[in-house]
């Protein structure tokens, strides 16, 4: 019955007839949204108004307050909304749902100044949510805020790009473009997001404009932020947790030998500091990152290496930056005692212990090198963590051939 709003509905009303049996708020609470699954808005708002009146101060009459103000909206009552929004929020002030059906009223009323202000607090009640972001991007939009608008609507998409939610962001990017078309940030966030989707032709030439040198429009990289300047507002900018970059699902897939697939990497790209420098936004560094990526998709790993160096620059706590740069020297020079080689590997393991393919590129150096003792130790941690991938099987097969396990390599 709980999946069938009219068998449930039915059930709970015949309930409700025995006698003794009160109308517990829950059951009202239950039985309107029955009745608004189907429709039946006159009898769901009797029993959310029941449910209301019987505590106020309870948890099921917070709820009935916002299924009511949903009702509402459904209903396209927008004048009604206003009020009875502005009433609950007396009782549940911290509750960003009830700010956003207020937002939407006063859209709906033609007040987009007002939206925007119940936009904004439902955003700094709930951060996470890019829709409310979204919103708030339209309304000051509708004010002709272009400035305001792009902030709100970059929040929404790096939360959209975060979630992997690829189809709202679809929507948000054209807004961001056009509000944005000289501020690198609109630039890099949709060359991630055609990244992402695998565009590469887009990606490229998105990312190219976000890494443009100053002309008058959008901003040179060469001068790194303050790191002072940094802050973390509502998302404006990168989101950043505990002082750590957030990250970033826009990655390769099988850019070399060393990391075929790197499903790992989706959760290690970090965000940009939101560090600005005479009131220009500083470079993502994911900007030069992805850039190099789309240099090696086309086999040119020497352009690739100066955009993988500076993306380092910008983000030297970055693993997944440290590995990618290490493992392009590797492939490059073929060089297994190169000093700037090991450097970028230890760094890369110093910052992220257990990422295999730091490890599986390490036990690779090392075979390279003929220090087979080393190279296992690597290459046993490795297959620990990424015991199905081909590329490390391959290494552990090379490992056994160099001790004369031949049968143990062909098996492998």
């Amino acid at each position: 019955a709980m999946n069938q709003p009219l068998s449930a509905l039915v059930q709970i009303k015949r309930i409700w007839k025995t006698a003794g049996n009160p109308r517990a708020q829950k059951e009202l609470l239950f039985a309107a949204r029955c009745a608004m699954q189907l429709s039946l808005y006159d009898e769901a708002e009797e029993y959310l108004d029941r449910c209301i009146e019987a505590d106020l101060e309870s948890e099921e009459s917070r709820n009935a307050l916002a299924e009511k103000a949903k009702l509402l909206y459904l209903q396209s009552r927008y004048a009604d909304l206003e009020e009875h929004v502005k009433g609950a929020l007396e009782f549940f002030s911290q509750d960003p749902l009830l700010y956003t059906l207020l937002g939407h009223a006063y859209m709906n009323l033609g007040r987009p100044d007002l939206a925007a202000e119940a936009y904004d607090a439902a955003l700094e009640l709930d951060k996470e949510n890019a829709l409310i972001a979204q919103n708030a991007g339209s309304a000051y939009e509708k004010l002709g805020d272009g400035t305001t608008a792009l902030e709100r609507y970059l929040t929404a998409g790096r939360l959209f790009l975060n979630s992997e939610n690829y189809n709202d962001l679809a929507l948000v990017i054209p807004r961001i473009l056009e509000l944005g078309s000289t501020d690198r940030r609109a630039h890099g966030l949709a060359g991630k997001y055609y990244f992402a989707i695998e565009d590469f032709h887009r990606a490229e030439l998105e990312l190219a404009l976000a890494d443009k040198e100053n002309d008058g429009g959008i901003p040179s990289s060469a001068v790194p932020a303050d790191p002072a300047a940094q802050n973390t507002p509502a998302e404006p900018d990168p989101a950043v947790r505990a002082g750590q970059p957030e990250p970033d699902p826009a990655v390769p897939k099988g850019q070399s030998s060393a990391a075929p697939a790197d499903p790992a990497a989706q959760n290690t790209l970090p965000e940009p500091d939101p560090a600005v420098r005479a009131g220009q936004p500083e470079l993502d560094p994911a900007v030069p990152y992805l850039r190099a990526l789309l240099l090696i998709r086309k086999d040119k790993r020497k352009a690739a290496l100066a955009l993988l160096k500076r993306a380092v620059e910008l983000a030297p706590d970055s693993a997944i930056f440290h590995f990618r740069l290490a493992e392009n020297l590797f492939i490059l020079h073929q060089k297994p005692d190169e000093q700037e080689l090991w450097e970028h590997i230890k760094k890369a393991l110093e910052l992220e212990p257990e990422y295999g393919w730091t490890l599986n590129l390490a036990a690779q150096v090392e075979l390279k090198a003929g220090r087979i003792e080393s190279a296992e130790q690597y290459l046993e941690k490795a297959a620990s963590i990424l015991p199905h991938e081909a590329a490390v099987r391959m290494n552990k097969a090379e490992l056994s051939y160099l001790k004369g396990a031949i049968d143990t390599a062909l098996d492998l």
